[in-house]
């Protein structure tokens, strides 16, 4: 305890310090790493509503494109198939109009695309009755290159769709496709 005493009493009186310039240069420096670390921090929380807005995108598009191949999976039939428009007989969790249901219901289920969104639209088996256009994604780039078909009859569907960025810059593209699994019971 006493060395100890000794040793600050010595420091004390010592008149060892920090020059002028060495304390100018110190200070130049912190200012320089707070600025960088200030400059950091902000050009992360302005990129912040990007990244969500981006990140909400895609996750849309991708259950959007999720719902579908699920549809054409059960598909037995393509109705009507062109680059724009997809029309196939398929089983739904719902009745044909709309309605909630117990089991799978044959139901004739259709996907428009125009402008920058896509439409589904839910009718008997036939094409009767069909109820109203529900919008399940907008802002897309090709609506007259959604649907591709392999197959004659058609009994592979391909979709694709390219959203672009919400700051502009750049765009995304997700592909998917299915094989109708129904399709050899010609119902």
């Amino acid at each position: 305890m006493r060395t100890l005493r000794a040793r600050l009493r010595l420091l004390a009186r010592s008149e060892r310090g920090l020059t002028l310039i060495e304390l100018l240069v110190a200070s130049a420096m912190t200012v320089v790493l707070f600025s960088a670390a200030i400059a950091l921090f902000m050009t992360t929380v302005k990129s912040q509503p990007d990244l969500t807005g981006r990140s909400h995108q895609i996750e849309t598009t991708r259950n959007t494109m999720e719902r579908m191949i699920r549809e054409l999976r059960q598909g037995l039939a393509v109705d009507t198939g062109t680059a724009s428009q997809l029309a196939f007989r398929t089983y739904v969790g719902s009745t044909c109009a709309g309605g909630t249901s117990t089991t799978k219901t044959l139901c004739r289920v259709t996907y428009t695309c125009t402008g920058t969104s896509c439409t589904r639209v839910l009718a008997n088996p036939d094409g009767s009755s069909p109820g109203s256009p529900v919008t399940v994604i907008s802002g897309i780039n090709n609506p007259t290159a959604v649907f591709t078909y392999t197959g004659s009859p058609a009994t592979y569907v391909g979709v694709r769709f390219v959203v672009p960025s919400p700051n502009g810059r750049g765009r995304l593209t997700l592909q998917d496709g299915a094989s109708l699994r129904n399709a050899t019971l010609n119902l």
